[in-house]
């Protein structure tokens, strides 16, 4: 049986619900209410504009309560309850606690992607280190479908998820190694190494959002030594695994980008400048924070 509601009335009954997990900030209460109701629903963004009135039957209300409730008083983060996150144009399954795809990170690979877009021979080597549930890996694997991308991750359960997320997709160009960094990568060469690594200092991490301490992998998260003990292991074997490309360099192209934290800018490029890199640039993100390290060979 199902209950005829208002909209407006409904949407704004659950926004209030949400509103203690989003320090009172209404408008992103609302987007996470609406953003639920829709997925339990299967209505669109218009839908919820149009109509007056909608329908809602017993079993999918409790769907929604129990999803606010596990949201607002256990702090499970809404990716990990619908299981699934857009990532580009990937569609990707998330677990906890393997770290769930920012859209900082959505933001520089889209950026990188239409760069690399340019050169005219599009088969390359493509090596990503941490790579969690795959987004990075995966988004050049579908862009790129005759270059042949290298994922690594130290985590079993990751490689797992980011193996399911390129089976969901369709995707074969792609390599998915447990391992350490790049403790059991082949004798090959690299057009590019790609990393969001663990890169929040301990100290960060006691101040972080309870809906990233108590689901989110602290391994995927915290790096030693300020937060950049991955990063310098990564950067001290790069130039080993990269081979020189003359079209990035025509092109201005990369062949290490390194996400980090917003305080590591100047640091990370200078550890670039320090192991055989000509020149390093800081990239902001869409909020102007210092976001991505680029290194050029």
């Amino acid at each position: 049986m199902q209950s005829k509601i208002k909209t407006k009335d409904f949407i704004r009954d659950l926004r209030n619900r949400l509103l203690i997990s989003y320090d009172n900030q209404i408008d992103q209460a609302n987007n996470i209410a609406r953003y639920i109701v829709e997925s339990i629903l299967s209505y669109s963004s218009n839908d919820l504009i149009i109509k007056d009135e909608i329908f809602i039957s017993q079993n999918d209300l409790n769907k929604i309560n129990y999803i606010i409730d596990r949201h607002v008083n256990y702090n499970m983060p809404i990716q990990y309850l619908f299981g699934t996150v857009d990532f580009l144009d990937l569609k990707l399954n998330i677990e906890p606690p393997i770290l769930i795809p920012r859209q900082e990170t959505e933001y520089w690979v889209y950026e990188l992607i239409n760069k690399i877009k340019k050169i005219e021979t599009l088969k390359l080597n493509i090596l990503d280190l941490c790579t969690g549930s795959g987004c990075i890996a995966l988004a050049f694997a579908k862009e790129f479908k005759n270059s042949f991308i290298y994922a690594i991750d130290i985590s079993q359960q990751a490689c797992n998820l980011t193996s399911k997320n390129a089976e969901k997709n369709n995707i074969n160009n792609i390599k998915i190694i447990n391992s350490d960094l790049y403790n059991k990568l082949e004798n090959i060469k690299f057009d590019i190494i790609l990393s969001n690594p663990p890169y929040i200092s301990l100290e960060q991490y006691k101040n972080l959002d309870p809906m990233v301490k108590d689901w989110e992998d602290i391994n995927a998260l915290v790096a030693e030594d300020n937060g950049l003990k991955i990063i310098k292991r990564i950067v001290a074997q790069s130039n080993h695994w990269l081979r020189r490309n003359s079209e990035f360099e025509i092109y201005n192209i990369p062949q290490l980008v390194l996400e980090i934290d917003f305080t590591q800018g100047q640091s990370v490029s200078n550890l670039l400048l320090n192991n055989g890199f000509s020149r390093a640039k800081i990239v902001k993100d869409l909020f102007g924070k210092d976001r991505v390290v680029e290194g050029y060979l």
